[in-house]
């Protein structure tokens, strides 16, 4: 209970379930992954293997991060194997995985193995001598800065934005000492001390939970270094709580008092101080420079890019004025591939800072379309600047 008031109190957590984004919706799963893998183990019933099979698919549907699991998913089937080769349930259960990916199977036929060739360009471009290194000791620093970042609400400023998404390098995030750092990374510290005195008592709990952030931590070694994002770790970040409630049933155990003052410290430490960033662009602020861009367009396949305030930002596809073209104004736009913005004819480009050189703004949709020329100029009355450019 109280890992779960401390989850559902946290910052980072409550900002994800304000917006549809996949990786958002994806602790639900993974955790449900979790209670399947614990339940084979406890019970050894396996009905939870079927479920552990929809869940992990599932999960990978919604972000490819949720590899790191797939072994734990092959080690029940390896199990199951064992104990009844080829039952109906591990059949069903390998249906249930298969049934679940075939979309991202089908989505790889589709488009030439776009994200298959982009792991392997990944992978083929990690070839520095010094790279597997580089990464682990990555991996080992985040197993602290991590759960650090996460319990004390470091860089919440970067983290909670008006985004659906927190696009932050995880590299290039500093940790400040100051007290919310001081006294999380104390209890983690205490963390490890409880830790250390019950793993060798073969806790089945803590053992699991354990396996889980151990896999979990893995996906630091498949990017490289400058490339990881904190967003990376949502899909492990309630194996965080349930390593905390366990460690706080051990202090509660101990010294009933000391253990409810830490729970309430740590459910409030990291909204200390905090300042999140509220939406100040309303519906109207998009409509009157896609009213302008609606008036204007012709029958000409048009493209859209922005130059958006907001710093954390680094897609320049206008994906908040689309919506309101395509939804409010029935403007037809290409979609954001590249393709669609190597066939268009026109190119919208909405500034809403002070570029002193559009045509020089940079990023994909820009460099593709490939604008030479500022046919027209608007300025909504929202403050938007608006040009239409061609090649």
């Amino acid at each position: 209970m109280l890992a779960s008031a401390i989850f559902s109190l946290n910052p980072y957590l409550i900002q994800v379930s304000r917006h549809a984004w996949n990786p958002n919706t994806i602790c639900f799963f993974t955790l449900l992954f979790a209670l399947a893998f614990e339940r084979y183990f406890r019970l050894k019933n396996n009905v939870y293997l079927v479920l552990a099979a929809f869940s992990l698919s599932w999960a990978l549907n919604l972000h490819y991060t949720v590899i790191v699991f797939l072994p734990l998913l092959f080690l029940l089937f390896y199990l199951e194997a064992r104990r009844h080769f080829l039952c109906k349930k591990l059949l069903f259960s390998a249906v249930i995985f298969l049934l679940f990916i075939s979309p991202i199977i089908l989505f790889e036929f589709r488009h030439n193995f776009s994200n298959t060739n982009g792991v392997l360009t990944l992978l083929g471009s990690q070839k520095e001598k010094d790279l597997f290194l580089s990464k682990f000791e990555s991996m080992i620093t985040d197993y602290f800065k991590m759960p650090l970042t996460l319990l004390a609400g470091v860089n919440q400023k970067e983290n909670l934005t008006i985004n659906p998404s927190h696009i932050l390098l995880f590299d290039k995030t500093k940790i400040l000492f100051d007290f919310k750092t001081f006294v999380t990374g104390a209890f983690l510290l205490v963390a490890l001390c409880v830790t250390a005195a019950n793993i060798r008592k073969k806790s089945l709990e803590l053992n699991l939970i354990l396996i889980f952030i151990v896999f979990g931590f893995l996906i630091r070694l498949i990017f490289p270094p400058g490339s990881f994002y904190f967003y990376h770790y949502t899909f492990f970040f309630p194996f965080v709580f349930l390593f905390v409630g366990y460690v706080l049933k051990k202090i509660l155990d101990f010294n009933l008092i000391v253990g409810v003052m830490i729970a309430v410290l740590l459910m409030f430490l990291p909204v200390f101080d905090l300042k999140i960033k509220n939406e100040i662009r309303k519906e109207e602020y998009f409509l009157a420079a896609c009213e302008t861009i609606a008036k204007e367009s012709s029958d000409k396949k048009v493209a859209l890019a922005a130059n958006l305030l907001d710093a954390s930002r680094w897609d320049h596809n206008g994906l908040e004025y689309r919506y309101f073209l395509e939804a409010v104004f029935h403007l037809p736009l290409g979609g954001w591939e590249k393709s669609d913005y190597q066939t268009a004819d026109v190119l919208y480009l909405i500034d809403e800072g002070d570029l002193e050189e559009p045509l020089r703004l940079g990023g994909m949709e820009m460099e593709t379309f490939g604008a030479k020329k500022i046919e027209k100029v608007w300025q909504a009355k929202t403050g938007q600047k608006i040009y239409k450019m061609t090649r």
